[in-house]
């Protein structure tokens, strides 16, 4: 074999972890995404809010199910123990979460969600993304490490807002003692608000992809990245309730809610001026909360998907020569294989 040879050999087998990569965090920000749901409507459970019992039910056996199908691809990446550990630890925090306070819980569940991130990234960075264009390291490198970050940051606002919210509906005089003397989570939230909203700024100055699309692929990165960002300004007339106030955005901000939504923050924002007994919010406007702020958390999670269907098509500079300019054979593997 000679040494083009061999180098082709070892381009087409990073090609084809590219192409498992791609599978494998597939499934697993499908699982990092349910566990993330399963923080907000467990916080939103222990804040009063009985209503998130039935969903913290319903998504658990997701969460299971997806565990499963995960085991299948990571089996021959992590040791077993690593892995049962992990396990372990959502048995634990899913059985007994009753037993734990809001700010336990949290902690719990984020270390749960972290260590699957920490497991993406060991294997992401290991080498196979080195030998491809600029633009497609970038991408892949947005998409496997600096978005699903993002997401967990913004499904962390989630899951405290949604707390605090819950708990005020249930006792406003609670809550107004602690806008005085704000909690440990209250005090996340204000530090994870700023952190979401410089984060967001930091990569849209960083990625000249999103300002300046080369290609198709790039272009819908951009038009997708613009919705997240119209995503982020809507949400604010809601964090505002916590005194929390963003940079102005960069792009036009456009009329995409449905007046339920519209109207859900009209309400939100005028009980929390509205003095008495009579300024507790009903649970309703917690759910619409909830699902208010799941939108901003599932506009990422779709620009991970749309860098996770890209990566597949990423191929090496000697390998796409070859695959243009090598003759026909009959041995010789079709493109569609290689570059899907």
């Amino acid at each position: 074999m000679t040494l083009e040879e061999q180098n082709l050999r070892r381009a087409f087998t990073r090609q084809k972890d590219r192409q498992h990569c791609a599978q494998l965090s597939l499934h697993a920000i499908e699982l990092i995404s349910l566990l993330q749901q399963h923080r907000g409507m467990v916080l939103a459970v222990l804040g009063g809010d009985v209503f998130f019992e039935t969903r913290v039910d319903a998504i658990r056996p997701q969460i299971i199910d997806q565990l499963r199908v995960l085991k299948k691809f990571i089996s021959e990446l992590f040791p077993e123990a690593e892995w049962q550990r992990l396990c372990d630890e959502w048995y634990t925090l899913s059985h007994h979460w009753r037993q734990d306070s809001a700010s336990e819980s949290f902690d719990l569940h984020t270390h749960v969600i972290q260590q699957m991130l920490l497991l993406l990234r060991t294997y992401n960075n290991a080498g196979v993304f080195d030998q491809i264009s600029e633009p497609d390291r970038r991408l892949a490198y947005l998409t496997l490490n600096q978005l699903p970050e993002l997401m967990e940051t913004a499904a962390e606002i989630r899951g405290i807002a949604t707390f605090l919210l819950a708990r005020q509906s249930m006792n406003e005089a609670d809550a107004n003692a602690n806008a005085a003397n704000p909690s440990p989570l209250a005090l996340k939230l204000q530090y994870l608000h700023k952190y979401f909203d410089e984060s967001l700024q930091r990569l849209e100055q960083q990625s000249p992809d999103l300002q300046e699309p080369a290609s198709l692929e790039q272009e819908r990165l951009a038009r997708h990245w613009q919705e997240l960002d119209v995503y982020w300004q809507q949400i604010q007339p809601s964090l505002k309730l916590f005194g929390l106030q963003p940079r102005p955005s960069p792009y036009p901000v456009r009329r995409r809610r449905s007046l339920s939504r519209a109207r859900s923050s009209e309400v939100l924002t005028a009980t929390a001026h509205t003095k008495g007994s009579e300024a507790q919010l009903p649970d309703a406007h917690v759910q619409l909360f909830f699902n208010e702020i799941s939108e901003l958390v599932f506009s990422i999670q779709r620009l991970i998907k749309l860098g996770l269907a890209a990566i597949p098509r990423m191929t090496e500079p000697s390998l796409a020569e070859w695959i243009d300019i090598a003759p026909p054979a009959q041995h010789r593997r079709p493109r569609s294989l290689l570059r899907h």
